[in-house]
């Protein structure tokens, strides 16, 4: 291989650990929104105004960190929201393997566990897999609502 291959190959990987950085960050900061939706509350107003979506805020975040213009601003958001389309698939590709894996693991250890050890085992992350999914549901859904609107 010559040099200018692996120059290639390593800037290469390192632009690829650059976006999926970026993705994991903003995942984890949609997670985090998500949290703060479910705990903003006010006693004598109701519930307060959920923040911005995740595509609202990285076009927000992209907006103030680029200073971008009204063209780059149109001809960004439809890849932003593409690749969090694409994200999202992938997410939930990841997760039936990491609910397989779960599952298989949980099978292993129950054979050293009572019934009711294990019961309570695969109900805890029965459990977490339906909040996980509803939630997701639930988002999406408010993606489509403000899509239509």
């Amino acid at each position: 291989m010559g040099k200018k291959t692996i120059i290639g190959s390593v800037v290469a990987v390192f632009l690829m650990g650059g976006v999926s950085g970026f993705f994991l960050g903003a995942r984890v900061q949609h997670e985090k929104v998500s949290k703060q939706k479910e705990e903003i509350h006010s006693a004598e107003e109701g519930v307060v105004k959920a923040p911005d979506s995740l595509e609202e805020q990285i076009m927000d975040w992209l907006i103030g960190f680029l200073e971008l213009d009204s063209a780059q601003k149109v001809e960004i958001r439809p890849l932003i929201d593409l690749a969090l389309k694409e994200f999202r698939q992938l997410e939930l590709e990841h997760d039936s393997r990491i609910d397989a894996f779960i599952e298989n693991s949980d099978l292993r250890i129950s054979k050293f566990l009572s019934e009711s050890q294990s019961q309570k085992l695969l109900k805890h992350n029965r459990d977490k897999r339906e909040r996980r999914d509803a939630r997701r549901a639930h988002d999406e859904s408010v993606r489509e609502r403000k899509a239509t609107q």
